[in-house]
């Protein structure tokens, strides 16, 4: 049995390196990308932009059956691309691609699966940090998994 976080971090991190489609000029879904797509927090030594992040942000009603055996977990994960002084408008293809990449999305992963993988809301935030602006650009995305 695996923990059902690690099978939703696996399908994320899983589905966006495998993309060989690309998005756009920038790259950033296509070879190398595996460098760029962190869990939780981008390396602080990291220079190259935009890269991606996702984090859990909450979980939610496991669904059980037949004396408290748990059929299958639920979260919402935030998925999105950081630029570095980008605009919006150069992150967007970016955060169309993972959406199309995950929304809507399952899979088998090792320990189990994900069964259903949908957009609940848009995330969009500038954050300035000594004179820089990082623009985060993505969604949270409500994850059912069931470990094996």
């Amino acid at each position: 049995m695996a923990e059902e976080t690690d099978l939703c971090a696996a399908f994320i991190a899983g589905t966006l390196a495998a993309d060989t489609a690309g998005a756009g000029s920038l790259g950033v879904l296509s070879a190398g990308i595996t460098d760029r797509i962190y869990d939780s927090l981008a390396d602080q030594s990291q220079e190259t932009f935009p890269l991606i992040v996702f984090s859990m942000q909450a979980s939610l009603d496991d669904l059980m059956l037949n004396n408290a055996r748990r059929v299958w977990a639920g979260y919402l994960f935030q998925v999105k691309v950081i630029g570095k002084n980008h605009a919006y408008s150069e992150l967007s293809p970016i955060a169309s691609r993972i959406d199309a990449l995950i929304h809507r999305g399952a899979g088998t992963v090792t320990g189990g699966a994900v069964i259903a993988c949908t957009r609940d809301r848009t995330v969009r935030y500038p954050e300035p940090t000594d004179g820089v602006i990082y623009r985060h650009l993505g969604g949270v995305y409500r994850i059912i998994a069931q470990s094996s």
